[in-house]
């Protein structure tokens, strides 16, 4: 995917289901969809789905909340 290029909802989709339901890091996520790290960031501050309490290395999940989505 060139830089720029807007990701597909589809890609949203996967990108939002693979933050909520598994604790790959960003980067992984972002390799996966061929797409840069801070559009997957920009999707987890959109959707707020996991929550950064000071440290780059540590994100905090409460998978039980979005299971009931």
């Amino acid at each position: 995917m060139r830089q720029g290029t807007p990701l597909t909802d589809y890609q949203v989709r996967i990108a939002r289901a693979l933050l909520q339901d598994t604790d790959l890091p960003v980067k992984r996520i972002a390799e996966r969809l061929g797409c840069s790290n801070g559009a997957i960031l920009t999707i987890n501050r959109k959707y707020d789905i996991r929550h950064y309490q000071g440290r780059k290395a540590t994100w905090i999940v409460d998978f039980t909340e979005h299971a009931s989505n």
